[in-house]
């Protein structure tokens, strides 16, 4: 089972055409072999106002109406989300998670905090411009001060979140011409990352040529996706994510 999540971008989506662009390229083939794909909708989209998540509780003059980070989504929205899906699917463990850009730093979040819950529920995880770490700063816990820090995490400073907990399969695809994130970056992840099984690639996979590398929302957006990505990714799931 595949479920879907495109940051940003796919909150500014309606399902049906989320649902309509899969049919149009390769990853219709999943479908027809009797595969669920589970094309998320704001369920874990940082994006939504207060009053959708919370309505009535609290007026945005109020200081703890900002009380929220992506350690929320990463501690509570994430395997509830997760829970949900493998109650009503009977899938628990073979869910694939697909996130891009922020939404890969939620799930590296959340499995790297919940390791046993996330080897429960997930078959992998695959990364699109995926975001961990940058130049000089690298994910921690929120930091809520000296004093909150040392109730919270038994230390003065937020901990940082540990890659070598997550041990699911995980694939990673990033473009050349990512002003969010480089190489290098990408690289890193890969290298702390606990599980045996991981990979990392460029797109378009095996192609030179600098004008044609991808950008960091070439992947929602590129004409060439079902060409220079989903082939490579249908194979990826195959070749990584077929059994438990």
């Amino acid at each position: 089972m595949f479920v879907f999540s495109k940051g940003r971008s796919l909150g500014a989506f309606a399902v049906e055409e989320a649902t309509a662009s899969i049919r149009r390229t390769r990853l219709a083939v999943v479908r027809r072999k009797s595969t669920n794909i589970c094309v998320t909708h704001k369920w874990d989209n940082g994006q939504l106002t207060r009053e959708e998540r919370y309505p009535s509780q609290l007026k945005d003059s109020d200081h703890k109406y900002w009380l929220y980070s992506l350690d929320d989504l990463a501690q509570y929205d994430v395997p509830a989300a997760l829970d949900l899906i493998a109650n009503v699917t009977g899938k628990a463990g073979s869910i694939v998670y697909m996130g891009h850009s922020r939404d890969s730093t939620v799930i590296f979040m959340y499995a790297s905090s919940n390791p046993v819950h996330a080897r429960r529920m997930l078959k992998g995880i695959v990364a699109f411009s995926p975001i961990a770490y940058f130049d000089v700063v690298c994910t921690q816990k929120y930091d809520h001060g000296k004093e909150k820090n040392l109730k919270k995490y038994g230390q003065a400073e937020p901990p940082l979140y540990n890659l070598s907990n997550i041990i699911v399969p995980l694939v990673m695809y990033y473009g050349k011409h990512d002003i969010m994130i480089k190489e290098s970056q990408v690289q890193r992840i890969n290298d702390e990352i606990g599980g045996a099984v991981k990979v990392y690639k460029s797109v378009p996979i095996g192609v030179e040529e600098d004008k044609l590398q991808y950008g960091h929302n070439d992947f929602i957006w590129a004409g060439d996706l079902d060409k220079s990505l989903y082939p490579h990714l249908l194979e990826s799931l195959e070749n990584y994510m077929s059994s438990k």
